[in-house]
């Protein structure tokens, strides 16, 4: 049986570990091709190791996403599995919004840099 201590380290140990790979993940993604295709993969990412969906009900306990949709899915719980699936769906348009905002800020509020005087020739 799971207890308390039991549960809260498992889930410890799950982020670290998530942290982690998140964080070696980063220069390979800033090789990936240009920005937008290194937001894409980053955010996919992203949902996929920080995602919780509800894994036993009856008790309140969570789980990653993309385990338990893969455990109901393997189980043949297609309900559980299609609420799982469509959390982490939800967050990958929440973090695509933020993303789009940032851009759309971005555009707003950029200063235009003057360009750079030439140099006078001397006759």
């Amino acid at each position: 049986m799971l207890t308390d201590f039991g549960y809260i380290a498992g889930w410890v140990a799950y982020l670290v570990a998530a942290l982690a790979l998140y964080a070696l993940m980063m220069p390979l993604f800033n090789r990936c091709g240009p920005r937008p295709v290194q937001l894409f993969l980053r955010s996919l990412l992203a949902v996929v190791l920080f995602t919780p969906a509800m894994s036993v009900p009856k008790d309140g306990l969570w789980a990653p996403a993309h385990i338990v949709a893969a455990y109901n899915w393997l189980q043949h719980d297609d309900n559980a599995a299609l609420q799982a699936g469509l959390l982490m769906l939800a967050a990958w348009c929440v973090i695509g919004l933020l993303f789009a905002l940032q851009v759309v800020l971005g555009k707003l509020f950029v200063t235009a840099k003057p360009a750079p005087a030439k140099p006078r020739r001397r006759a």
